[in-house]
């Protein structure tokens, strides 16, 4: 019976881990995980290592002072490596059932008697929860919640506190109802009953012992310490995620993050929480840093590759730690007894040790900590945006078509006049040379020469999406409801391709092999990648904005925030870079030029007008000011 519980938990965690994990990869590509992750920088990694080791640090001189107090001196480095399996194993199995694995590994690795163990395993619990409760009180305060939330989360956070407490200093007298309930019970034998009396009772004698130690402000201050280390290392570890996509620190307050962490961590420690953790864990992370203001993209593609560094992390050093400890000098130690006398140094060498320790973690974090919020990133061909910049580089020459309410136009970067090149008509593109344009009037696609204005009715259809010249300007590409045509010009022999969908946006190579597309799907806009001589179509990323750079080696697609336009290699489907939005702003409807180095974009607002954006240097250029302008393209002379 006790087996088909554990397999009914076992698969509902399974359950669990496929569903939310089903979810999250429907509104991200496994691939903006990994370029998160590619992004991390040495220095915040340097930095995640350090405090996550302060964590297992204090947490290991905390078991040792309270199984001190019981009597029994441990030494400290089989202790510490204890902590790291047991670190590995808390995160491994559901309900951190794993961090058992304490108290049977002091038990046959140390020699310790079971009594002080378990005692020293349920302070550190109930420690670690109050420790936990009063950091999440002034957080609440500090992360300026609303009116209705914050206080209750604030008298959440008391209960809880008042709530270990009270557990805490009621422990001897539960194991005493326990021996006196269980000596009513006949569902043991004889012989277990007697053995549990005894555990129970010499555990509550240690309970009892250790609370008139005096020691619980020193187990409170580590139990800080515990939970500081740990928080510091997953806030430095999130903040090196994400300060390469071109935010800064202060886009992330301590109290905000802190409470989406602690949000997360809870959800793992659930019954229920999926297999390693995964599944409950990314979820509450998701919903919580949505709650507290942040994009869904971030919070998605943020949790995930979070959770995953810090699992295999946690991994490694626990596997290491194992090894470790199968050694012949560190396997089967029996610790010598101590006097209760003599089990505990003066307050004052340990507060002064404490404090020393202490005061050199946070020294080390701040000369560690990187001064520039995105300086670190490894992203190629990006720099954070941090405004829209008016004056061109010079030398650069080109030309800008886009669509306005007045018809289609022409603008001369070099220059400040707007040429109106047709008084109606939409999804202007550039011809490969240069000589041409093409837009669409109402049903029609229309090619016009630049120079003599001349006219040319290339394509009829019923549902005239998007275009896109070929390679040699010779022929078009044109959408019509589900299906895609190649017209040759200037005949106009229309043909059609094999391939179906609803194609809103089409980009083409300077080779003529490859185009990108955007797809309409009933769950959003998808981005393909469509080899025109194999008619074959390969799913890039969700998305919209889907361009090709004129070599045909990227192909971007835009977030569904607008505020980053991904770049991915049309080999292999990586993720290679980003072009990122202005600060604060948002854009839409990018295309790339005849230039690998250049795009352009719609600014989303009040008002739209045309960018044109630098990928190597990830610079910004506005280059129309009328407030009604899009579908730009930008040609490279």
């Amino acid at each position: 019976m006790q087996l088909l519980k554990r397999i009914h938990l076992w698969f509902f965690s399974l359950i669990v881990t496929f569903a939310v994990f089903s979810f999250l990869f429907s509104r991200v590509s496994f691939d903006e995980v990994v370029y998160l992750i590619q992004g991390l920088a040495k220095p915040w990694i340097v930095l995640f290592i350090l405090l996550s080791l302060s964590m297992s640090i204090f947490r290991t001189w905390r078991y040792q002072l309270l199984l001190k107090v019981s009597g029994h001196a441990v030494p400290q480095l089989p202790l510490f490596l204890i902590t790291l399996v047991r670190n590995l194993f808390s995160d491994l199995l559901p309900a951190r059932l794993g961090t058992l694995i304490y108290v049977y590994l002091v038990r046959t690795r140390l020699g310790v008697p079971m009594a002080p163990v378990l005692s020293s395993f349920a302070h550190a619990f109930l420690f670690d929860i109050i420790a936990l409760a009063l950091l999440i009180l002034p957080a609440i305060i500090l992360a300026g919640l609303g009116k209705s939330s914050g206080p209750v989360l604030i008298g959440v956070g008391l209960s809880l506190t008042l709530l270990s407490i009270f557990f805490l200093l009621m422990l001897p007298n539960l194991c005493n109802l326990v021996n006196a309930a269980m000596s009513r019970l006949n569902i043991f034998p004889a012989a277990w009953k007697v053995s549990l009396h005894r555990l129970i009772s010499d555990t509550g004698a240690q309970l009892r012992h250790t609370r008139a130690s005096g020691c619980y402000w020193r187990i409170l201050a580590l139990s800080f310490g515990v939970r500081c280390s740990k928080y510091g290392a997953n806030f430095v570890l999130f903040l090196g995620l994400v300060l390469p996509l071109g935010l800064t620190t202060a886009d992330f307050p301590l109290a905000k993050v802190f409470l989406g962490l602690c949000s997360a961590e809870l959800a793992a420690s659930l019954p229920i929480s999926g297999i390693a953790g995964f599944g409950a864990y990314e979820g509450a992370w998701v919903v919580v840093f949505q709650l507290l203001g942040y994009s869904e993209h971030l919070a998605v593609t943020s949790s995930i590759s979070h959770h995953l560094i810090t699992q295999v992390y946690g991994y490694f050093l626990g596997g290491i730690a194992i090894l470790l400890l199968l050694l012949p000098g560190l396997k089967n130690r029996k610790v010598p007894a101590v006097t209760a006398r003599s089990s505990l140094s003066s307050p004052l060498n340990f507060w002064f040790r404490f404090t020393f320790f202490s005061v050199f973690v946070v020294c080390s974090s701040s000369l560690l900590f990187p001064e520039s919020s995105g300086g670190y990133s490894q992203v190629p061909s990006q720099k954070p945006a941090t405004g829209v910049l008016k004056r061109l580089p010079d030398g650069l020459s080109g030309r800008v078509i886009y669509e306005h309410h007045g018809g289609i136009f022409l603008h001369d970067i070099a220059g400040a006049q707007h040429q109106r090149l047709a008084p109606s008509g939409r999804f202007p593109r550039w011809s490969p040379d240069g000589t041409s344009v093409g837009f669409i009037v109402a049903n029609q696609l229309v090619i016009m020469d630049i120079h003599s204005k001349n006219i040319l009715v290339a394509a009829q259809a019923d549902t005239l999406h998007t275009f896109a010249f070929g390679a040699d300007g010779r022929w078009l590409l044109f959408a019509d409801g589900r299906k895609l045509y190649q017209v040759s010009l200037p005949d106009g022999q229309v043909q059609p391709l094999a391939i179906e969908g609803d194609f809103r946006e089409i980009d083409i190579d300077v080779s003529g092999r490859l185009a990108a597309a955007t797809e309409k799907t009933l769950t959003g806009y998808r981005v393909r990648l469509i080899s025109l001589q194999e008619n074959e179509v390969r799913a890039i990323a969700k998305g919209c904005s889907a361009s090709l750079s004129p070599d045909g080696n990227r192909i971007s697609a835009l977030d569904g925030e607008h505020s980053q336009l991904h770049l991915y290699d049309t080999m292999n489907g990586r993720l290679i870079g980003t072009v990122l939005a202005p600060a604060g702003k948002t854009f839409d409807n990018h295309f790339w030029s005849s230039h690998p180095d250049w795009l352009t974009s719609t600014l989303e607002g009040m008002k739209n007008d045309i960018l044109i954006h630098h990928i190597p240097s990830g610079a910004s250029y506005q280059v129309t000011n009328n407030g009604a302008s899009d579908r730009a393209d930008l040609y490279i002379d």
